[in-house]
């Protein structure tokens, strides 16, 4: 009976996935949904994805991913914000995947593994140039190394972020995607079998088709919202979320 409310139309929300989906070729999906799904509801907007056939979604935080496991989420789910330590048991327990930005993560996650008997599912992180979580190109080698050493761990991925991707003109993305290839081929070079490669986040997904690769990290775009105001438009997204009020 409240005056002001928040609607959230799921048609919608599932025309913008179908033309995500055209997009980019029909290539797996880790559908976002950080931040309560982006404030459109994180369980309900997690259940529409499943039903949809997404491959895996994507939070920030660990309680997210647990809110999730017990809603009864069962689609993969990765968490990618940073993490303290002492929060890795917990997201083995509630079988949640998670970035590894060190060495040090790799170490402490083994351990732990190996005490339990448990096994962890991690997506190695590289820091291609966004500046803010994983370790750097050059020392990528040293953390692949480490990973593929642990015997208690399934690397699913690798990945990095975009620094500026929704502006489509900046030289900055293709040089990113270069050199987070680069350390990729890591793996080639060890004779080791590829895991995942995602990169894509909205404007990777938008603008530059040569960093969708294994799957790709829709988030503001699922929900009809483009990253910048000054973003070119070249899918016919809407938003799906009103907010209605008496008065």
């Amino acid at each position: 009976m409240r005056p002001s409310i928040i609607e959230v139309d799921l048609t919608i929300l599932t025309n913008n996935l179908r033309l995500i989906r055209e997009h980019i070729d029909n290539r797996p999906v880790m559908a976002v949904v950080k931040s309560n799904a982006y404030g459109h509801g994180l369980v309900r907007v997690a259940r529409l994805y499943e039903q949809l056939g997404v491959d895996s979604l994507g939070v920030a935080l660990p309680e997210e991913g647990i809110i999730l496991r017990k809603s009864g989420i069962s689609l993969p789910i990765a968490i990618f914000g940073g993490l303290l330590m002492e929060q890795i048991p917990e997201l083995i327990e509630w079988d949640l995947e998670f970035i590894v930005p060190s060495t040090d993560v790799v170490k402490f996650t083994e351990k732990f593994c190996k005490a339990q008997n448990r096994r962890a599912t991690i997506h190695l992180k590289i820091d291609s140039g966004m500046g803010r979580i994983g370790t750097i190109v050059e020392n990528s080698d040293i953390l692949i190394k480490s990973a593929l050493e642990s015997e208690h761990i399934n690397i699913k991925g690798v990945c990095s972020h975009f620094a500026c991707a929704d502006d489509p003109e900046d030289p900055m993305t293709l040089e990113q995607i270069d050199r987070f290839l680069e350390a990729v081929a890591y793996f080639d070079k060890l004779g080791a079998c590829t895991p995942l490669r995602h990169i894509a986040n909205s404007g990777g997904v938008l603008y530059f088709p040569q960093s969708h690769l294994d799957i790709v990290r829709p988030g503001i775009i699922l929900y009809g919202v483009y990253p910048e105001p000054a973003c070119p438009r070249i899918l016919e997204i809407k938003p799906a979320l009103k907010l209605k009020s008496q008065i």
